[in-house]
């Protein structure tokens, strides 16, 4: 079972994700991601990218991180459906956050193409933690 799933707004869609600790919330919203680019479940980890951002805030830091998979997608025609977020700490007033993705180029003849993200938005974006379980909410622009 995936750990997120995905609700519309008007012309924007939200990616909701949650885990049991911050790190598992955020590779699921990464995860999210990929799955509304790549609908089908075919995306092989051949290739590996190392993911390390720091931000002045938690939500500056969800915004740069999956920024860098839109990123990964518009100047290489990478597709990711395997995220692991290694680290997420607090340091002299910053946030930072290690990850490793795996996937592929994206191939028109193997994959099923979803829906094309313009950007990650702020706008309703929400982190929270409930009882033992990390709960997200990110709008993106579609």
């Amino acid at each position: 079972m995936k750990g997120f799933k995905f609700t519309e707004h008007t012309a924007d869609m939200y990616i909701e994700s949650w885990g049991n600790t911050l790190e598992e919330a955020f590779a699921n919203a990464a995860m999210g991601l990929g799955f509304m680019i790549v609908v089908s479940d075919n995306v092989d980890p051949k290739i590996e990218k190392e993911i390390e951002v720091e931000s002045e805030d938690l939500q500056s830091l969800l915004f740069d991180f999956l920024s860098q998979f839109l990123i990964f997608q518009d100047a290489e025609g990478l597709i990711f459906h395997k995220v692991k977020v290694e680290k997420i700490e607090e340091k002299d007033g910053k946030w930072h956050l290690k990850a490793k993705a795996w996937g592929e180029k994206f191939n028109p003849e193997k994959h099923e193409e979803g829906t094309h993200v313009k950007a990650i938005t702020y706008h309703y974006m929400e982190i929270k933690k409930e009882k033992d379980k990390y709960n997200i909410k990110v709008l993106v622009d579609i």
